[in-house]
């Protein structure tokens, strides 16, 4: 799982970000309040996705596929590569 640091860093970046493009005139601010709005919902948007999945009961089989296995690839380009590295 990835830490705690990644995701406080990324949310440092995002808001950095924005304000930098409000304040260079690149981001309106009704695009970097939306931008907001998106953030603050991704843990219900996560929550939601983790409970179909438990429904469906797919996170159960992938459990009991590959709980004996030592080795994993990791794979992660863009914002998904330092993910990746916290995974592996």
């Amino acid at each position: 799982m990835a830490s705690t640091k990644l995701h406080s860093a990324i949310t440092a970046l995002l808001l950095l970000a924005s304000y930098l493009g409000q304040v260079r005139g690149n981001f309106s601010d009704s695009a970097a309040r939306t931008l907001m709005q998106e953030f603050r919902a991704i843990p219900h948007k996560i929550e939601t996705v983790l409970q179909r999945d438990e429904s469906q009961a797919s996170t159960t089989i992938w459990r009991g596929q590959f709980f004996r296995y030592t080795d994993f690839l990791y794979l992660g380009r863009g914002i998904h590569y330092p993910i990746a590295l916290e995974g592996a």
